[in-house]
């Protein structure tokens, strides 16, 4: 096993799977939210080919997504 491999447990009701599926949902809404902010004000910069579809899919939703989906499996 991976050293950074982490032991969690499996949700194990539909509640609890659709909990963890809302939560990603709520978290994918407030990272494009927050990208698109930082893009509105020029905190950060769109380079050539970045268009308003990246905004959903950055680093860091990519990251809530495999956490979420690697937790409910």
């Amino acid at each position: 096993m991976s050293v950074n491999a982490r032991e969690t447990k499996v949700p194990s009701t539909r509640i609890h799977r659709l909990i963890s599926f809302g939560t990603l949902g709520v978290g994918l809404g407030i990272g494009t939210i927050a990208e698109y902010g930082r893009r509105t004000l020029g905190i950060k910069d769109v380079s050539v080919g970045q268009s308003l579809d990246s905004m959903f899919l950055t680093k860091a939703n990519a990251e809530r997504i495999v956490a979420t989906l690697c937790k409910v499996r």
